[in-house]
């Protein structure tokens, strides 16, 4: 077998020719994230993230569809690159409808692993939050289309190991969508199979046992090599039965990040202020979970006490008014009526550093499932709902909905008069209504994650982290 050489992050590498340069960069002990590649599948180049810097290129390569060549020098890892690839997670958040926190695969999700890889620890986009339907028509699984990123990972299993081709993608540009059939509900195309491999093959959500199981029905790290064997003809019956499960692949190295990001020090110049940390905590739109996780600290509570004064906080505080001179103050929830964005404005004046504190803050997350009302569950199956079909997204729909369909007869939707702020057109993340230093995801964020975030502001310090917990994100 005829054999090249070239060189990978100043290592020569010897690969046999016709190799891709993704399959060279493993071989160089240089592994890059893919979404849209899966090892006996073919390669499409569709998700951007194993981009690689050649010399004489002007442009990056994706490198599972671009091969190796004698004498290449190629870069895995400049800042342009790094650069690419946040911005590309960060779209496929933005584009589709991704809250991590109400997803079958959270904690079993390749997009969330490769935003913890890229260091995105918040969305500078906004999210579009497209009308999408799920289709339930199938006895045994479901498709989500919000969770889907067009990897194509489903098409390309379901035609080229089970030889069915049940799906395909419609459609072009942001209207792009996987079909089934001839754009049929997924449960009325006669070639489906069930055999199960595009769900094995999803890389998100979007595929998933119909009983609310996580997506697929093997762990993540054995299915690159469950799909190598259906290729070579060893593959599943239409039942779905595996065949015996190989030795386990040992799962991907990830980078860890710092819990939070540009967290400067607190300032030491201006006039004198207090020996202690002055602190608040807000609670806006959200569960108050990321306040129960700061109580999970326990004890350390009590040491915490005798280096911080809380200044503001639902949690110890009976003031009403947010002070003035407030050092960190940690925002929990979303932004979703008047009042929370009068608050947000207010404490963005009056505080030196703000912390978006858990998944509702950084990206609305359950609350702003508000901001696209899914059409009534009878027609999640039919298709595509229709413009009058769907009800818009408005605040006034959403209060009529919940307050008039919803509720015992006589019930109204509440107003201003009766104390109640009115709602805003569109639930939003904290840094979209004020600028926010620093971002600590979760949800709800660990105890130990919090513990980690202020003991460093107490040293003037930035936050690193130690250890294999990962963060997830909304």
């Amino acid at each position: 077998m005829a054999v090249i050489t070239l060189t990978i992050v100043n290592r020569p590498v010897a690969v046999p020719a016709g190799s891709s340069l993704l399959e060279a960069c493993r071989s160089a002990g240089q592994p890059l994230l893919t979404l849209c590649h899966l090892d006996g599948l073919s390669p499409m180049g569709a998700c951007r993230l194993c981009l690689v810097a050649v010399e004489g290129q002007s442009r990056p390569l994706a490198a599972c569809v671009s091969a190796a060549a004698e004498g290449m020098v190629v870069r895995t890892d400049t800042a342009l690159l790094r650069s690419q690839r946040r911005m590309a997670v960060e779209l496929f958040f933005a584009e589709g409808n991704h809250v991590c926190a109400v997803c079958v695969a959270n904690g079993a999700c390749e997009l969330q692993d490769a935003a913890v890889a890229v260091g995105m620890d918040h969305n500078r986009f906004p999210l579009r939050q497209p009308p999408r339907r799920v289709d339930a028509s199938h006895p045994l699984f479901s498709l989500d289309h919000n969770r889907c990123i067009l990897c194509t990972r489903c098409v390309r299993a379901c035609d080229e190991l089970e030889g069915a081709h049940v799906f395909d993608v419609a459609e072009r540009g942001e209207h792009c969508r996987i079909v089934a059939g001839l754009d049929q509900p997924w449960g009325e195309v006669a070639a489906c199979t069930s055999c199960g491999q595009c769900l094995d093959a999803c890389p998100t959500g979007a595929l998933f046992a119909s009983d609310g199981s996580s997506a697929g029905r093997h762990p993540r790290r054995e299915r690159a090599a469950l799909l190598r064997a259906a290729r070579d003809g060893k593959g599943w019956s239409n039942q779905g039965e595996a065949i015996p499960t190989p030795a386990p692949l040992a799962p991907p190295a990830r980078p860890f990040l710092p819990a939070a990001r540009l967290l400067p020090e607190i300032e030491a110049s201006g006039p004198p202020r207090p020996a202690k940390l002055r602190l608040a905590t807000v609670w806006l739109s959200g569960c108050s979970g990321c306040h129960m996780a700061f109580l999970d600290l326990d004890e350390w509570l009590l040491d915490l006490a005798e280096r911080v004064e809380i200044v503001y906080s639902p949690l110890a505080c009976d003031t009403r008014i947010y002070p003035q001179a407030v050092d960190v103050c940690l925002v929990e929830g979303a932004v979703a009526n008047r009042a929370h964005r009068e608050l947000a404005l207010l404490l963005r004046q009056r505080t030196r550093l703000v912390v978006a504190f858990g998944d509702c803050a950084i990206a609305a997350n359950v609350p702003g499932l508000r901001n696209q009302p899914l059409p009534h569950p009878a027609l999640l199956a039919a298709g595509t709902p229709s413009a009058d079909q769907a009800p818009p997204g408005s605040a006034a729909a959403v209060l009529e909905r919940a307050y008039r369909e919803l509720a015992e007869a006589g019930s109204r939707p509440p107003d201003a008069a009766g104390g109640v702020p009115p709602l805003l057109e569109r639930v939003l993340p904290l840094h979209a209504v004020i600028p926010v230093e620093a971002w600590l995801p979760g949800c709800p964020p660990s105890p130990r994650r919090i513990r980690t975030v202020l003991e460093a502001l107490l040293a003037g310090a930035t936050p690193q982290l130690e250890g294999p917990e990962e963060l997830r994100f909304g």
